[in-house]
This record gives C-alpha cells, sequence and structure tokens, in this order.
C-alpha cells in the first residue's frame, strides 16, 4: 500500500477496507468518524484499489483532514477530493493534502490527467486547484453537491 513520505510532519495515511490506519483508531470521534464511514461504503461500492484509495492527512502526527481517489483511473484521469478538518482549516493543509494525491498519481502514470470537481463559485478550494495548475475545463455532476466545476491538471 503507498503512504507519501512525512514531509515537515505532513503525511497521508492509507485507509483500509476495515477503517483502520495504521497509529491510528478506531474508535473514530468527531468529523473524522463519518469520513471513515463513508470510506467504508465506498470501498464496499467500487472496491479498494491501492494506490487509488482514501487517505488519512497528518500533521505531527495528529489526524488534520483526509483525501482521496474518486475511484480508479479511468479513460486516462482520475479524480481526487480532499478536505480539512474545521479547527485545522487555513492552515495549508487541504494544499497539501492535494499536493500528495497528485504525487502520487503522477507515481503511477506521469502522463495521467488529474481532476477534481468544486462547488460552482469561487472558493478555497479552487484557489488551491488554481495554485496547483489546474485549470477549469467545464461543468459535471457530482453525487455530493450537484452541479459542480471541473478542474484538469495535464501531464
Amino acid at each position: 500500500m503507498m503512504t507519501t513520505p512525512p514531509r515537515n510532519g505532513f503525511h497521508l495515511l492509507p485507509i483500509h477496507p476495515d477503517g483502520t490506519v495504521e497509529a491510528f483508531g478506531p474508535p473514530w470521534s468527531g468529523d473524522l468518524a463519518p469520513m471513515i464511514e463513508m470510506t467504508r461504503a465506498f470501498y464496499a461500492e467500487s472496491g479498494y484499489l491501492p494506490p487509488w484509495t482514501a487517505y488519512l492527512a497528518t500533521q505531527d502526527g495528529e489526524a488534520v483532514g483526509g483525501g482521496a481517489f474518486v475511484g480508479a483511473p479511468r479513460d486516462g484521469a482520475v479524480e481526487i477530493a480532499y478536505f480539512t478538518l474545521p479547527h485545522r482549516q487555513g492552515q495549508g493543509l487541504a494544499t497539501r493534502t492535494a499536493t500528495a494525491l497528485i504525487g502520487i498519481a503522477r507515481m503511477s502514470d506521469k502522463a495521467m490527467a488529474i481532476q477534481a470537481k468544486t462547488l460552482p463559485r469561487p472558493n478555497a478550494s479552487t484557489r488551491i486547484l488554481e495554485r496547483l495548475g489546474f485549470g477549469r475545463t467545464g461543468l459535471a455532476h457530482d453525487h455530493e453537491i450537484g452541479a459542480a466545476w471541473l478542474w484538469t491538471l495535464n501531464a
């Protein structure tokens, strides 16, 4: 299973099909419990295909958020998603999570396009994607937010 090497105390740890993460819970509490349950449900529906899985984001050993591939690559592209726990927002952790996911995808296939979806208005996530070199490439439907902007980072 692929993990990201720690960088300045930041690390992505894979979430296993049973909801466990090496060196962390269960039991899960607070904002992490729903994320772990969603991950388990996603694996049950879509399968568990490392490295195209979900990851717990940690900073100096503290769980601070997460990121995931929204399934395995299809048609030369893979979609990423990421979040930061509310009490840690505004500290660059979502950018680090997205950057680490891009790194995992690039280690697998340097030519793969990487995509993300956001709410269809400027926000923190759109600024992250712009800083990382993504371009807005259209509209798409997202199962959680409905109408969404589609962003793509080409090789």
